[in-house]
């Protein structure tokens, strides 16, 4: 993601969560950082307390959250139901959501349509935004409880 973000057009701030695990990686990612274009400024927070997870969601635009691979994407439902919408990898099951107006599901392969989906929200005005914002809301409100996730988490978790 900072290599595509080096190649995207207007004012980006981005905010880095999350606990460092691997320190190999994350020095790479620094080198990257430090020699970020000057339109992005990025910024490592770390880890949110869980009763904050919801309020730093709402407080930001976009998640971007690009992995190799997924489980059911907690985080993701996290941002939606947060109502920020997301730019994800086509390997979860969250889907169609350009569709809904609730962020975008791309192939990792395809770097021109993830600048694309970047720069859309960068250029994006306030109400339009809000519009997004809430359709994300909507979309995880819809997809969260359905008979199929519920099956699908009790499986992940072996409950039933």
């Amino acid at each position: 993601l900072l290599e595509i973000l080096q190649k995207v057009r207007g004012a980006i701030e981005f905010n880095i969560y999350g606990p460092i695990e691997d320190k190999s990686y994350w020095n790479k990612c620094q080198n990257v950082i430090m020699n970020m274009n000057e339109n992005v400024k990025i910024k490592y927070l770390g880890q949110i307390p869980n009763e904050k997870v919801n309020e730093v969601y709402q407080e930001h635009h976009v998640a971007i959250l690009l992995t190799l691979g997924e489980n059911f994407g907690h985080s993701i439902a996290e941002a939606l139901i947060g109502g920020c919408p997301v730019i994800i990898s086509d390997r979860t099951p969250w889907r169609n959501l350009k569709k809904y107006s609730a962020g975008y599901d791309i192939s990792l392969d395809n770097e021109e349509y993830l600048i694309s989906a970047i720069e859309y929200y960068v250029e994006m005005n306030n109400l339009d935004y809000k519009s997004n914002s809430m359709s994300a809301f909507d979309y995880a409100k819809k997809n969260s409880n359905t008979e199929e996730n519920i099956n699908s988490y009790s499986k992940m978790f072996d409950i039933c």
